[in-house]
């Protein structure tokens, strides 16, 4: 009996430690818009993927899009957005995680070849 309250506060002292890990970690949201950049219109249907991840989200008409980062990538200093819409080129932008929420517009370019 002596044994279990000399391990018990090394116990609790573990357990405050995992819970304030878990805690201290913030949930970072990314939202924007998606446009063409000739002339500025909203691309409907775009989709945004966190690159190295299978977190994806679709931009509704106005173009307007929001992601949250896992927690796995979350732990980085950057991730990757990449942009895929019918018709256009796609494009890999650099998000530096630097707050709990980002505002990343991408204006994807018209590819008349």
């Amino acid at each position: 009996m002596r044994n279990m309250f000399q391990r018990l506060p090394l116990a609790l002292l573990l357990a405050l430690a995992i819970a304030g890990s878990a805690w201290a970690q913030e949930e970072i949201t990314i939202s924007g818009s998606v446009t063409t950049r000739s002339d500025g219109r909203a691309v409907d249907g775009a989709v945004v993927t966190i690159v190295a991840t299978s977190v994806t989200t679709t931009s509704d008409a106005e173009g307007r899009y929001t992601v949250r980062v896992p927690e796995s990538a979350a732990s980085r200093e950057r991730i990757q957005l990449r942009i895929d819409a019918l018709g256009l080129p796609p494009k890999v932008v650099d998000v530096t995680l630097d707050r709990r929420e980002l505002a990343v517009d991408v204006a994807l370019t018209l590819n008349f070849t």
